[in-house]
């Protein structure tokens, strides 16, 4: 197993944070999936596999993982909490991708799966366990344990990441 460690990016918040955060308030969820509508980072990834490049292909869907894992700029409001069993689907604007996010559990810790079926017919999963949030000198800190996992049928490719992200509030 290898570490892949994605450094700090200096990004300016804009439309896409309140895309993900309307000013007229979103469910945990809903956040969720919209967190996710990136995967026009995914889109070279079935060209790079017919060439035979897997480690590229590879840093395309590490990419995608780390950018949808998290939100860049101020977060304004804490999403609304939805109850455990609910589930929300929403196409990606930008590619169609369908993205479906589960709310697994909330107590003790707080746990979602989610889903992104592709229009080129590849799958991405993913699911994560939010532990509780600890103080740092930088603000509010939540560890999160976080299992993905990228299927794309033709050619065959599978890829597995697993590992902690950090984010920090």
């Amino acid at each position: 197993m290898n570490p892949l460690i994605v450094a700090p990016v200096e990004i300016v918040e804009g439309n896409f944070t309140q895309y993900e955060l309307p000013p007229e308030g979103i469910s945990l969820l809903g956040y969720v999936v919209r967190r996710m509508h990136k995967t026009e980072l995914l889109g070279d990834v079935p060209r790079l596999l017919n060439e035979g490049q897997m480690m590229s292909a590879l840093f395309s869907v590490a990419h995608y993982t780390a950018a949808s894992s998290v939100t860049f700029g101020k977060l304004h409001y804490e999403p609304r909490q939805d109850r455990p069993g609910t589930m929300r689907t929403e196409n990606d604007p930008h590619t169609g991708a369908k993205v479906t996010a589960v709310l697994e559990s909330s107590i003790p810790d707080t746990c979602l799966s989610y889903d992104v079926a592709l229009p080129s017919g590849a799958l991405y999963h993913g699911r994560e366990i939010n532990s509780n949030a600890s103080i740092s000198l930088r603000g509010w800190v939540h560890a999160v344990t976080c299992e993905f996992q990228f299927e794309h049928p033709d050619p065959a490719y599978t890829a597995t990441i697993s590992g902690n992200i950090v984010r920090e509030i």
